[in-house]
């Protein structure tokens, strides 16, 4: 049977969308995976240095090329405790913290430590983080959707100050203030422990701030 030229315009159309529905599936799912690939490799090549301080364990040569080097890629088959990761952090003591939506976790370069509401005396309930922040003083501070700001110091949490605002980041310029960025809710100031809404500059209230960062100047 011969199809009318209408007929062929609406079958062509439709393979058409179709194709570029198929096209669009397959980049996000591509991207996804490379996504998932960098974060994973990141964490290999990171914790390729982790304890470099020690004699007995070499960080890696500035003279040698990525490709130069042995990469392998920790997934949830090889103990990663979840694949939405958001940000990774190393501390001076080699250990490389993760946060994600599902959790919070430490890897010291062969096993993953899973951070939840039973081993961190409660303070982490929902359990979703976000970035981190260290302080002079040595803690590490732990952006939380929902659970506040938490620091970790000697081996130990506490709560820094609770908030309701998911927070995405936090910048502290002085030993006990920081600018807190928060999803929807815009700036706040932290001072000891109590949360403040920055409201000297409208625009920032009531946004989602996802960065803050300190120039090379004094301001903020």
């Amino acid at each position: 049977m011969n199809c009318k030229p209408k007929d062929s315009l609406k079958v062509s159309k439709y393979l058409s969308i179709n194709a570029l529905q198929f096209m669009k599936i397959t980049i996000k799912t591509y991207f996804s995976f490379l996504k998932q690939v960098f974060l994973l490799a990141s964490i290999l090549l990171l914790t390729e240095q982790v304890f470099a301080q020690s004699p007995k364990v070499p960080s890696l040569s500035p003279d040698k090329y990525v490709t130069q080097f042995s990469i392998d890629i920790w997934g949830t088959g090889e103990g990663l405790p979840s694949r939405s990761l958001s940000y990774l952090e190393q501390t001076p003591d080699g250990y490389l913290w993760i946060s994600s939506f599902q959790g919070l976790f430490r890897f010291d370069g062969v096993k993953f430590d899973d951070f939840d509401v039973t081993n961190t005396f409660g303070h982490l309930k929902i359990g979703s983080t976000n970035d981190f922040f260290q302080r002079a003083d040595g803690t590490l501070c732990i952006s939380t959707l929902g659970d506040g700001l938490l620091g970790f110091k000697n081996g130990k949490f506490k709560h820094l100050g609770y908030i309701e605002a998911s927070i995405q980041t936090v910048l502290y310029d002085t030993p006990t203030h920081a600018w807190v960025a928060t999803k929807a809710h815009g700036v706040y100031e932290l001072n000891d422990s109590t949360f403040t809404p920055f409201t000297k500059v409208k625009v920032l209230n009531k946004i989602w701030v996802s960065d803050i960062t300190k120039d090379r100047g004094t301001a903020t």
